[in-house]
């Protein structure tokens, strides 16, 4: 099982409408999605790819700007 962060951005793309959807981990386990707001469980999605396009920064990595 895949464990997914709050604050992560994932992707899906349903095979059958042909559409992708991208939505937000708001909670733990809890996909809220960005095209009608609707919050879902992620063990809604364990047979299907649910893809991590994006996470939070990390709050403990030294950033250095020149």
């Amino acid at each position: 099982m895949r464990v997914y962060e709050v604050g992560d951005l994932v992707r899906y793309y349903s095979e059958t409408a042909h559409q992708e959807y991208i939505g937000i981990i708001s909670d733990p386990d809890v996909i809220t999605w960005f095209c009608d707001g609707e919050k879902e469980d992620v063990d809604n999605y364990m047979d299907f790819p649910l893809e991590v396009i994006s996470r939070p920064p990390d709050k403990r990595q030294l950033k250095l700007d020149f």
